[in-house]
């Protein structure tokens, strides 16, 4: 927990959003002057449903140090951005006036400002360069907190879509992306979406791997977790620069300082000048663990290179040959590490760490501690350290891993056939055997895949210890699972699949791709029930026929492109079927309480009356956004097959159905602004209109069916529904906008002729 003292300034702007949106500069109190600008410029922009004040702890932090930062904030209604393209395009407008703005505060002493982005705050960070009104150079620096990068958490808006396709990749050359992600703790925003691996000018870091970190984070603990915040505040002071007009420093200092901060560091051992040892006691054997005194000093044999753990920040080692007394001092050799006792339950940080150093040692190890109470424990690291499990992943899934006991102080264990992150395992440490004294640390376990690396601690006082194995990466990269274990005696190490935690990061991964196959499987509801039956004989003969020869399809496409977890998209339109059953059984009580409600009223069904919702529809386009009258007419249509039920209006029902998860989202954005703003005639644009021109065309189309029928239930129509169908189940969830991407180029085409 952090902890600040925020006050808040509003400052006015001049946008063509002001009534919506508004600015503010942080100031601590007791720290800053709220009267004056002292220090870089920096903008906050809050995420999906964020407030401004979320920015109060890394403010707070970076108000701690000199020089500091000024730092401004949005409030941005706390909309709803992760659901709607429109109000991405909105904030970063805004945005780029409140940067304009901000440059001018200090009367353009500074041309750029530092960007920090929490969640769909980092990506609308990264479409501002990409507008119009954007002041060229006037960002180069943006960190982002929990922010997908890669893909959006769910796509349910063409322009969402859109702007993941073409607006944000790839990153300006000038520009320095640093992209934190919180890791398995974050269920809002898949960290695999949190990776900029592809981009040239950006850096990934989970809080897991962050030194001094060492925990996850989720989606909203990231922005105030102290260890971390500790980290960022840090890193954001030290890549400013007051005396150059950019306000930071060159880009590679930028890469090097967060290089610096959040990634583990790499290690390149200095030799410095020959000392003379004097009163050292010597060990004979590599294997020893020591509790040392302040200023002790120890020569321990050598054979090779040795792996040295300690609790002593300052311990001093020394390379000696035959004559014991000529040593060299060896400096930069240690890797932190968490602490791990038999007192410790969690690897975040909150102290004090360990150290361990490789060392490559000629005859002896001198060792010289600088503190008291502390300990070294120390062996050789040769081939029997380091091993590649050659299993497939068959054999994996099937049987686990199991790999012999050892007695080593550092073991490294590599399983390439671990590749995806899809699945999770658990992963057992059975110790064969017990010190005769209590050991001077607890078996320390570090897993690593990719960017991600995370520690187990504190596994001691049992004979067996389960620990759950989750990590996340890109699965575009070619990584594999690497385990390091630190142990004080020998041990047995067993991998196995997590079978229920599996299935809830499938359900997880595969989620928006299930509202696609949904749709799927109703477009086959309703091609099958046109060919004659009732709904459930349709929804039979779909479930028998169709979704297997479907899931063949797709499965068959998925193995021969080698697509990633084929598996999994034949497994979700399995799940998706099921969930088009309950949707039926859920539209068959809407009905019953509708036929309830409408029972009094008098109404004659005539198939002349559609034309009659069709009209007025298109009348409102310019007075209400387009999901809204979509819902309406859905609203109607339902109302209208509770009175008068048909199987073809039922199934074209239950088809219309699958298009709410793209039209319900903007009805909700629309009576939030409604609320909060009052009634405005929304934002009326070409390219709005063409956006939702294609579900609009769908559902009038269908529900005035009656004068369509004999197109309907042609052959003609039977090839579109089944061409259809097969691109949706191949690359649906990869691409769920086709129709809108064609009638944007074709406007296109017909405007610039």
């Amino acid at each position: 927990m952090s902890y600040s003292r925020p006050s808040f300034r509003r400052f006015p702007v001049t946008s063509r959003l002001s009534n919506k949106y508004e600015m503010y500069l942080y100031r601590e109190g007791g720290v800053d002057d709220p009267n004056k600008l002292t220090g870089v410029p920096a903008l906050f922009i809050p995420g999906h449903a964020g407030s401004y004040k979320q920015v109060r702890s890394i403010a707070g932090e970076t108000a701690q140090y000199q020089p500091s930062l000024d730092f401004f904030t949005v409030d941005l209604n706390e909309e709803f951005s992760a659901i709607s393209g429109r109000l991405l395009l909105d904030q970063a407008e805004y945005l780029n006036d409140v940067v304009q703005h901000i440059l001018a505060l200090y009367q353009h002493r500074f041309s750029s400002v530092v960007i920090v982005g929490h969640s769909m705050g980092g990506i609308v960070a990264r479409l501002m360069p990409t507008l119009a009104n954007y002041q060229p150079h006037s960002i180069n620096t943006i960190l982002t907190l929990a922010s997908p990068h890669a893909k959006a958490p769910i796509v349910l808006d063409p322009k969402i879509a859109r702007i993941y396709q073409s607006s944000i990749h790839p990153i300006a050359s000038n520009i320095t992306i640093m992209s934190l992600a919180g890791g398995t703790s974050d269920s809002i925003v898949n960290s695999d979406a949190a990776s900029l691996s592809s981009d040239p000018g950006g850096l990934t870091a989970f809080t897991t791997s962050i030194p001094q970190v060492w925990t996850t984070c989720d989606h909203m603990a990231i922005l105030w977790c102290n260890q971390l915040v500790k980290r960022v505040g840090k890193a954001l002071v030290e890549i400013t620069n007051k005396n150059d007009i950019s306000g930071t420093r060159p880009f590679d200092d930028r890469i090097q300082i967060f290089q610096k901060y959040f990634a583990p560091s790499s290690i390149t051992p200095v030799l410095k000048d020959y000392v003379n040892v004097q009163d050292a006691s010597i060990v004979n054997d590599p294997r020893t663990a020591i509790a040392m005194e302040t200023n002790q000093m120890k020569l321990i044999r050598s054979k090779g290179l040795m792996g040295v753990l300690t609790n002593d920040e300052d311990l001093q080692l020394l390379t000696c040959g035959k004559d014991q007394h000529e040593c060299r001092r060896i400096k930069n050799t240690a890797i932190r590490l968490p602490t791990s006792t038999s007192t410790d339950t969690h690897s975040s940080f909150h102290g004090s760490s360990f150290w361990f150093h490789q060392v490559d040692a000629e005859q002896y190890l001198g060792i010289q501690s600088t503190q008291k109470d502390t300990f070294v424990v120390t062996d050789t690291i040769d081939d029997a350290s380091s091993m590649i499990v050659q299993y497939s992943m068959w054999d994996v899934i099937m049987q686990g891993v199991s790999i012999p006991i050892f007695d080593k102080l550092y073991s490294s264990i590599s399983i390439p056939a671990i590749r995806q992150p899809l699945l999770a395992y658990q992963l057992t440490l059975t110790f064969a055997g017990k010190c005769d004294t209590p050991p001077l640390f607890a078996p320390l376990v570090q897993q690593t895949f990719g960017d991600e690396s995370k520690f187990h601690v504190g596994l001691i006082g049992k004979e067996r210890s389960v620990i759950d194995i989750n990590f996340y990466a890109d699965p575009a990269m070619d990584h594999s699972l690497e385990i390091r274990v630190w142990a004080p005696y020998p041990m047995h190490v067993g991998l196995a699949v997590d079978w229920y935690g599996s299935i809830g990061k499938c359900i997880l991964r595969a989620g928006p791709a299930i509202v696609v196959y949904i749709f799927v499987i109703t477009l086959m509801v309703l091609q099958q029930t046109l060919q004659g039956g009732s709904l459930v004989s349709g929804l039979t003969r779909a479930l028998k026929i169709d979704v297997p020869s479907i899931v063949a399809v797709v499965s068959l496409h998925g193995i021969l492109s080698q697509r990633d977890a084929w598996w999994l998209h034949a497994a979700s339109l399995f799940l998706a079927a099921g969930i088009t059953c309950l949707l039926w059984a859920v539209l068959r009580l809407l009905q019953a309480v509708f036929r309830m409600l409408l029972w009094p009223v008098p109404l004659q069904y005539q198939s002349s009356m559609m034309w009659v919702p069709s009209a007025m529809a298109l009348g409102l386009i310019r007075v209400l956004p387009v999901p809204v009258i979509v819902v309406g007419l859905y609203i109607f249509w339902l109302g209208v097959t509770a009175r008068h039920q048909d199987p073809i209006r039922e199934a074209v029902l239950l088809f219309l159905t699958s298009f709410m998860p793209y039209n319900v989202p903007g009805l909700i954005v629309y009576i939030r602004d409604v609320m909060q703003l009052g009634w405005q005639t929304p934002s009326w644009s070409m390219m709005d209109v063409l956006d939702d021109l294609p579900a609009l065309a769908a559902v009038l189309l269908l529900i005035a069916m009656d004068r369509y029928s004999s197109f309907l239930k042609s052959r003609y129509f039977s090839y579109l529904t089944t061409v259809m169908i097969l691109y949706y189940a191949i690359y649906g969830d990869r691409d769920p906008f086709p129709l809108h991407r064609l009638v944007h180029h074709y406007w296109l085409l017909a405007v610039s002729s």
